[in-house]
C-alpha cells in the first residue's frame, strides 16, 4: 500500500511528466490557492506551476505565505514567480502591539527587509488606538533552568504589575515556548518517561506516546487519572460513569442483576484506594498502579502490557533500549511522571514548542532560547546574537548563497516573537550572562533598555 509521501511523489511526477494529466487536473480545479506556501513541498509547487504552464490564463494559481515563517526544512520558502505573475505584498500586521512590531521588523531587516505596519489596536472612547504592549529580552545563566523560569515569571509579574504572568490557568493566556518537547517534559517532571519513549525507539512508539494513543499509556489517560480526579472532587457520578465504561466486571456479559450491587460496592471501595495511592505527585511505581487495575478488574489491560508486567523485576535496572525496554522503564517509574505527562498531553500546561505555535496567538509569551538544551545544530541563537562564531560550513554556505544557520534561526525567532498579542519576553540562557547581555544590547533587535541581565 502506498503511503502519503508516495502518493504525493507519484502525483507530482505524473503532473510534471504528462502534460495531458496536468491539463485534466487544471480543468477539474481551475482555481487553486495554496496557503502557508512557504512550507509547501517544492515538488508540489513545481507540479502546480506545470499546470499553470499547460493551461495559461484558463487556470488561476495563487500562493499565499510568508517566507519569513519557513521553519521546516522541507518547505519551498520563497516561490519564484512565473512570467506574468503579480506579487502582492501585505505589510499590515493586526496581531502584534507596537513594541513587538518594532522587534519583529528589526528581525526581518536582515532577512527579507519587509517592514510591517499598523499593529494591534483597541477601542477606547469610540476610537481605535494602538496597543503598545511590551517586548523584553532577559538573559539568565544556565544553572537551575526550572528555578530560573520561575524567577523570570516572578520578575515579569512585578515589572508589569500583572500577576497573570504567574498563572497557568487558561484565562491567563500565558504560553511558554521551548525548542523541543523534551524541554517541556523536563520542566513538567516527566523527563525520564519522555526519554524512555523517545531514545532509540520506533516512530510508531514515539508518535503514539506524543499523541497519547499508545496502548501502554491508555489505562492511565482513559481511566486511572480521570478516576483519581473525580474522586478528589467527590464526583461520584463521574466515578461510576468511568467504571461502567471501562471495568470488565461491569460489562453486560459479566455482571448479572443479582450480583451488580455487590460488584459496584467492591469497585467503589477499590477506586477509593486507587485514588489515595495514585494521586498527583505519587511515588508509587506504575507497575503497582497497573496491578491494582488488573486485580480489581477495573480496566481491560492490553495483552502486550500484561506480558510486560509478567517480566517486571523491581530490583533489575533497565539498561536496554528499544520499544520493549521503554515499556519496562515505564513500569519502574513513579506515577508522578505520568501526571506530568498527562498535563502536557491534555494541553493543561503553558508549554508549547517553537514550531508548534506557528499561526497561533497568545496574550503573554515567554520564549526560552537555549542552544545547549536544543540538542541540534539546525538553529543557534548564540550565532545569531554574535556570541558564538560561525562555523566553516556557515561561511561556505553564506559565500555560496545557500541557507545558513543564521537564516533558519532568524526565521524561528521571528515566528516566536510574532505570537505575542500583548507582552513578549525572550529568555536567553547564557554561559556568560554579562557578555551575552552586552552583545544583545548592542545588536539592535531589542531596544537596549529592554535587554536585562537577570543573572
Amino acid at each position: 500500500m502506498l503511503g502519503h509521501d508516495d502518493v504525493i511523489r507519484l502525483s507530482t511526477e505524473l503532473i510534471q511528466g504528462q502534460p495531458l494529466i496536468a491539463k485534466v487536473v487544471g480543468q477539474k480545479f481551475p482555481f487553486i490557492f495554496v496557503d502557508e506556501s512557504q512550507d509547501t513541498a517544492p515538488d508540489v509547487v513545481s507540479a502546480l506551476k506545470a499546470i499553470c504552464a499547460a493551461l495559461g490564463s484558463k487556470f488561476c494559481l495563487g500562493f499565499i505565505g510568508d517566507p519569513m515563517q519557513k521553519i521546516y526544512t522541507s518547505g519551498a520558502g520563497v516561490i519564484a514567480p512565473l512570467a506574468g505573475w503579480k506579487v502582492i505584498e501585505k505589510p499590515e500586521n493586526f496581531r502584534c502591539p507596537t513594541s513587538v512590531l518594532t522587534v519583529i521588523n528589526n528581525i526581518r531587516a536582515a532577512g527579507d527587509a519587509l517592514v510591517q505596519t499598523g499593529g494591534k489596536t483597541k477601542l477606547v472612547g469610540g476610537k481605535r488606538v494602538p496597543v503598545v504592549g511590551t517586548a523584553k529580552l532577559l538573559v539568565v545563566p544556565k544553572d537551575d533552568r526550572a528555578a530560573r523560569l520561575a524567577a523570570v515569571r516572578d520578575w515579569l509579574a512585578k515589572k508589569h504589575d500583572d500577576p497573570l504572568w504567574l498563572s497557568d490557568a487558561t484565562e491567563a493566556d500565558v504560553k511558554v515556548l521551548v525548542i523541543a518537547h523534551r524541554m517541556a517534559a523536563e520542566r513538567l517532571r516527566f523527563g525520564s518517561l519522555y526519554d524512555a519513549y523517545h531514545d532509540k525507539t520506533s516512530e510508531t512508539l514515539k508518535e503514539g506516546f506524543d499523541e497519547g494513543t499508545h496502548w501502554s499509556v491508555l489505562p492511565f489517560l482513559k481511566l486511572l487519572m480521570p478516576l483519581v480526579i473525580a474522586q478528589a472532587k467527590g464526583d461520584q457520578f463521574e466515578v461510576m460513569s468511568l467504571l461502567r465504561r471501562h471495568a470488565p466486571s461491569l460489562q453486560r456479559n459479566q455482571a448479572g442483576s443479582s450480583t451488580l450491587p455487590a460488584v459496584l460496592k467492591e469497585l467503589d471501595s477499590k477506586a477509593k484506594v486507587l485514588a489515595e495511592t495514585c494521586a498527583i505527585g505519587s511515588s508509587v511505581p506504575v507497575f503497582e498502579a497497573l496491578s491494582h487495575l488488573k486485580h480489581a478488574r477495573m480496566f481491560g489491560l492490553d495483552d502486550r502490557l500484561l506480558s510486560a508486567m509478567a517480566e517486571y523485576d523491581a530490583a533489575k535496572p533497565i539498561t536496554d533500549s528499544g520499544d520493549a525496554a521503554a515499556v519496562q522503564k515505564l513500569l519502574h517509574l513513579p506515577m508522578s511522571e505520568l501526571w506530568g505527562y498527562r498535563t502536557y498531553i491534555e494541553e493543561q500546561s503553558p508549554f508549547e514548542t517553537h514550531q508548534g505555535v506557528k499561526g497561533a496567538e497568545f496574550t503573554r509569551v515567554i520564549t526560552i532560547i537555549d542552544d545547549e538544551e536544543g540538542r541540534h545544530n539546525q538553529f543557534s541563537y548564540g550565532k545569531l546574537f554574535g556570541i558564538t562564531p560561525p562555523s566553516d560550513t556557515d561561511n561556505v554556505n553564506a559565500k555560496e548563497g545557500k541557507e545558513t544557520t543564521y537564516d533558519r534561526t532568524r526565521r524561528l525567532l521571528y515566528v516566536c516573537c510574532s505570537r505575542a498579542g500583548q507582552d513578549l519576553a525572550i529568555v536567553f540562557v547564557a554561559d556568560d550572562p554579562a557578555g551575552a547581555h552586552a552583545a544583545i544590547a548592542n545588536l539592535g533587535i531589542f531596544p537596549p533598555e529592554d535587554v536585562h541581565n537577570l543573572a
